[in-house]
């Protein structure tokens, strides 16, 4: 996780712009739908697989993108967007940048 800080923009008075960067890194845990162990068993590099070669299959790029919201959906799931810590005394929801440094410091701790 990081914080991006885009250059001023003599267009846009206001100063600088921090923007905020989530890197997932996938992987496989055993949890999995069955398509994306059924490719996994067919190729056990997945899904650490070369990037030298940008040009997928399509069974590739689907166990690809089945993982990716597999492990989206168990991180960003319903329980953690909506736990009662990420409410504020006023049970207001919080907001995106208060959320995010809440997610950071559940990944630190």
């Amino acid at each position: 996780m990081g914080n991006i800080c885009y250059p001023d923009d003599p267009a846009k008075p206001g100063g600088p712009v921090v923007g905020w960067l989530i890197y997932i890194k996938l992987s496989v845990t055993g949890n999995e739908p069955q398509h994306v162990t059924d490719y996994r068993r067919r190729y056990p590099d997945f899904p650490h697989q070369s990037t030298a070669d940008q040009v997928y299959s399509e069974d590739q790029f689907e166990a690809y993108h089945c993982l990716g919201e597999h492990v989206t959906d168990d991180l960003f799931s319903d329980e953690i967007l909506t736990d009662k810590s990420l409410q504020d005394a006023k049970n207001h929801t919080l907001t995106v940048r208060q959320w995010y440094e809440e997610l950071v410091e559940r990944f630190i701790r």
